[in-house]
């Protein structure tokens, strides 16, 4: 499992929450400065995000 969660929304804690119980938990990213609507449009953070998660499907989806 990977998350990547912003820092400024009360979905934190329960995205932390979530991760911990998983049996598989990888890695947690938190974009700092992030609300939840910030990651649909401002590209300072839905660039994070996604870099964030191209990194990951690259290692672990590649062929």
């Amino acid at each position: 499992m990977r998350r990547v969660l912003t820092s400024t929304t009360f979905s934190y804690s329960d995205g932390l929450a979530l991760w911990e119980k998983a049996p598989n938990a990888k890695d947690f990213d938190v974009v700092e400065g992030a609300g939840h609507y910030e990651m649909y449009d401002e590209a300072e953070y839905v660039d994070e995000a996604v870099e964030t998660l191209h990194a990951f499907y690259r290692e672990h989806l590649a062929d």
